[in-house]
């Protein structure tokens, strides 16, 4: 689940208006990992030692790699994406 506080709106009425991102924690779930419980069950997987993964965890595993890590999180990769899907929201209202 993700959580977005909005410390201030005021500005978004203005088309020259720029999204920031002041900080946040833990990586999303990447694309198509089956929602919530999917994205459960692929941590559980990378955080389980390989001896007992299923073939569902070994599937998950080699898919984000062995050194995914949940709790990461980079603070300019994300300003970069919202920037670029403020940039993309703009030109789509032109």
């Amino acid at each position: 689940m993700h959580r977005i506080e909005v410390e201030n709106d005021d500005v978004a009425a203005d088309p020259g208006w720029i999204p920031w991102l002041v900080d946040g924690k833990r990586r999303g779930p990447p694309e198509d990992c089956g929602g919530v419980s999917g994205y459960q069950r692929l941590i559980g997987a990378v955080e389980a030692p390989p001896e007992t993964l299923d073939e569902e965890g070994r599937d998950f595993v080699r898919w984000v790699g062995a050194d995914f890590d949940p709790e990461e999180f980079n603070v300019s990769q994300a300003r970069h994406a919202l920037l670029v899907s403020a940039a993309w929201g703009c030109l789509k209202g032109r």
